[in-house]
């Protein structure tokens, strides 16, 4: 496949081959887009091109590679966010829980979340310890 700069890539390469090269300021403007619209018509309508040529843009080796990679940087940066707020969400709901003034459904419902919320996080304790343990034996076995 030829790209947007006159070579020929291989959209199978991987997103290292190409971590030096640069985009065309309206591909960085369709990559914002991207991650900023709620689809890819959307996207494309917001950066003035149009749904074929963001598609065909997608296909690019270059433009996906560099697309992953910001979209990756951006969820890494949400999750930042959500750990730092999880302790005060878990605090309103142990205050709702426990305030006998509160309805008694949104107590139950406040209850119920922290005790959800515990179990699952246990689960995925045991899986990580479990995972870990499993590639700890892989290791030995390499």
């Amino acid at each position: 496949m030829r790209s947007e700069y006159g070579r020929y890539v291989n959209v199978g390469e991987s997103a290292e081959s190409h971590a030096g090269e640069r985009l065309a300021h309206r591909q960085e403007a369709a990559i914002a887009a991207l991650l900023s619209q709620p689809n890819l018509t959307a996207a494309a309508a917001s950066c003035g091109i149009s749904e074929r040529t963001l598609r065909r843009w997608m296909r690019n080796a270059i433009f996906a590679s560099r697309y992953q990679r910001e979209r990756g940087t951006m969820l890494v940066g949400i999750v930042d966010v959500l750990k730092k707020e999880c302790l005060g969400a878990v605090r309103v709901l142990v205050a709702i829980a426990q305030n006998g003034k509160s309805p008694a459904a949104s107590r139950v419902s406040a209850a119920s979340r922290i005790i959800e919320l515990t179990l699952k996080t246990g689960e995925m304790q045991t899986v990580e310890k479990r995972v870990a343990e499993l590639e700890q034996l892989a290791k030995g076995r390499a």
